[in-house]
């Protein structure tokens, strides 16, 4: 059985140029996509302790194509994505952070005012800190975690 890192990446060499994502104005293709992803991925393995994977990387879900490239990112560096909902209640959030216990989040720029409120002192990956390397981990197995979801409790 194969990962997602494999799927996406068999599906790049097919489709390099096609839209993997479009909202409104802004799309990528899935070249773009997969370096971009493999560039959040290299900032993310230098925010962790070496050799770390399968480790939880939260990811504000802005509504925008941002939180695509992050989650491919998390993938691409053999962690797991959390999506955070930036409009969630400080106290929510701060709770949903302890239990994480994220050691990296990956935000806009518009979000880390909110990390800050909420006490968080981890790493934390924009667009703007970034660099040009990349890292590519396809090593995951069946059984590692993509993404973790908390709910509200009421479903």
């Amino acid at each position: 059985m194969d990962n997602l890192v494999n799927c996406f990446s068999t599906t790049v060499m097919k489709h390099p140029d096609k839209k993997a994502i479009a909202l409104r104005d802004d799309a990528v293709t899935f070249e773009q996509l997969a370096q971009v992803a493999r560039r959040y991925a290299a900032a993310i393995k230098n925010a962790l302790p070496e050799n770390s994977t399968n480790q939880p990387v939260g990811v504000f879900t802005n509504r925008d194509v941002n939180p695509v490239k992050w989650f491919m990112g998390a993938l691409y560096s053999h962690n797991f994505y959390v999506p955070v909902d930036p409009e969630m209640p400080d106290e929510k959030m701060k709770l949903l952070f302890e239990d994480a216990g994220f050691q990296v989040v990956l935000c806009g720029e518009d979000n880390k005012a909110k990390l800050a409120a909420i006490g968080y002192e981890g790493a934390v990956i924009t667009t703007d800190t970034i660099g040009d390397d990349e890292y590519e981990d396809n090593s995951a197995q069946p059984q590692d975690p993509a993404y973790m979801i908390y709910t509200s409790g009421s479903t």
